[in-house]
């Protein structure tokens, strides 16, 4: 098994990051709560990744491409994150898609 991603200074990213890994997924999955705690999050990045708040936590610095992966891992398409960052009902954003009807 390879060893988890520690390297960078910043936990929520750490925390994300390690969601590339079934079993990271997996401990998140069963109490996310807990994997928060262990990774030393603070009470405002639990906040932001409990909200699912895509743009405060690319803000804070969490990489896009990590969280398109942590989407994944609660079951929020990329389409989805991509109408809440720009502050829109995902059926504002599919209208300002070429082909709007395509999901």
């Amino acid at each position: 098994m390879s060893k988890p991603y520690v390297s960078h200074p910043g936990r929520s990213y750490v925390l994300l990051w390690n969601m590339i890994r079934a079993e990271s997924r997996h401990e998140y999955i069963e109490d996310g709560e807990k994997a928060m705690t262990d990774a030393g999050l603070t009470d405002e990045e639990k906040d932001m990744i409990r909200r699912l708040d895509w743009i405060g936590l690319v803000r804070y610095g969490a990489n896009f491409f990590v969280l398109e992966k942590y989407a994944r891992v609660v079951k929020t398409p990329n389409l989805v994150v991509y109408a809440l960052m720009r502050g829109q009902t995902f059926e504002e954003f599919m209208q300002t898609r070429q082909v709007p009807s395509m999901r």
